[in-house]
């Protein structure tokens, strides 16, 4: 069975949970097994979903690919045992706005061996290879055809 884990730090009624939501309901319509795992959440989801959402200490028992949404849960992802495909997905160009950030720990983020980025835009991908040196894929606004194309297909994912 096809799977997908997500990680959104902040469940909330903003324009992020939503595209979040409305493409990760396009992938369980198109049969694929998604949870999603949250930090903080201080309202209902800003629409129904299909699929299970479960508090982020549950991520440790998760076994497939995984995407994180922010640096703040960060650490979620890479101590996940999913040994699977990890993605960070850059929905913000988060090491720019956040008050404090602190460069040895953005460049442990942003160089990670292991995780594969994916960028909102080609604005925001070539910031990030400018900044960061890395490469991207480009999945607009969380669409569920990118999440279905670059993040399931491409994993070995049973």
């Amino acid at each position: 069975m096809l799977k997908l884990g997500v990680i959104l730090n902040e469940l909330n009624n903003d324009d992020k949970s939503l595209a979040v939501i409305t493409n990760l309901n396009k992938l369980v319509l198109d049969g694929i097994n998604v949870t999603l795992f949250y930090r903080v959440s201080t309202v209902m989801p800003p629409i129904q979903t299909y699929f299970s959402i479960l508090f982020q200490n549950e991520v440790f028992g998760y076994r497939g690919p995984l995407i994180d949404t922010d640096i703040e849960s960060f650490a979620l992802l890479d101590n996940s045992y999913s040994r699977q495909n990890k993605f960070l997905y850059m929905w913000d160009l988060e090491w720019d706005i956040i008050a404090n950030s602190d460069y040895n720990i953005n460049k442990r983020i942003y160089h990670h061996p292991t995780f594969t980025y994916l960028t909102r835009s080609e604005h925001h991908q070539a910031i990030f290879q400018k900044v960061w040196g890395q490469k991207s894929q480009i999945i607009q606004e969380f669409d569920y055809v990118g999440l279905k194309t670059y993040c399931v297909s491409n994993s070995h994912n049973h």
